[in-house]
């Protein structure tokens, strides 16, 4: 195919001896204008004698420069398919990343779901359970036996038995409750009574450093057979 036009020419022969060349390195090397040099290898590319390339322009004419193309082509194409491979496998692994947190968060907002189930049934339970404590403090506030008990520790006997009746109706029913201890002729609060009994065995000369409600629950204890002195000056509860 013959050129006619001397720039058209000029530029093949050009690209011939300096393949992967720009429009301006062209312009610079032959005196022409870049306007030029552009029209000049748009008519080329047009009649296939010169490519593009990723460098800049070959003449095709040259079996070097068409090999270089097809190769760089070739090449263009392997990464561009690798990349994209590459690029598919990370947005398939993005995916399935994805669906493993949208599980991990739907099964964390189940065990919250649990959660907060499981704290609003302990907050009913604790609310119920306040409920009785406080109707239990009421109750016994306003009963006069645990009343009186709770303050003396200790009741005569017929005082007791008087207040019993004023509360639950009888003595009898406040010792199966646990509240009380008779013991002779005094009724003992369980609490003061258990708590005296946990100081057993104890030294004679320790109960005169008592206060006289608990020298008084000894003492009775003592004279219903229920403790007694051994030979080392201690006194023990009986064992059954």
């Amino acid at each position: 195919m013959s050129i006619t036009n001397p720039v058209d020419k000029a530029i093949l022969n050009y690209l011939k001896r300096h393949p992967n060349s720009k429009p301006r390195e062209i312009a610079d090397a032959l005196g022409f204008s870049l306007v030029v040099v552009r029209s000049s290898l748009y008519r080329l590319r047009e009649r296939g004698l010169v490519a593009r390339t990723s460098r800049g322009y070959i003449a095709k004419g040259d079996r070097k420069s068409d090999i270089l193309y097809g190769e760089e082509n070739v090449i263009q194409n392997d990464v561009s398919r690798s990349r994209l491979e590459t690029l598919e496998k990370e947005i398939n692994s993005l995916k399935d990343r994805v669906s493993e947190i949208e599980r991990s968060l739907q099964d964390f907002g189940e065990v919250i779901q649990k959660i907060e189930k499981n704290l609003a049934e302990i907050r009913l339970t604790i609310r119920s359970l306040r409920d009785v404590v406080n109707f239990g403090e009421r109750k016994k506030s306003l009963d006069p036996f645990i009343s009186k008990l709770s303050t003396e520790k200790i009741l005569g006997l017929n005082e007791a038995r008087r207040l019993a009746s004023e509360g639950l109706g009888s003595l009898d029913k406040y010792v199966e409750d646990g509240v009380a201890v008779v013991i002779g002729k005094i009724v003992v609060s369980r609490e003061f009574y258990e708590s005296i009994i946990m100081r057993m065995p104890i030294n004679v000369e320790e109960v005169n450093q008592l206060g006289p409600k608990e020298k008084i629950l000894i003492e009775t204890l003592i004279s219903e057979g229920l403790a007694y002195i051994d030979n080392t000056h201690m006194i023990k509860i009986v064992s059954e």
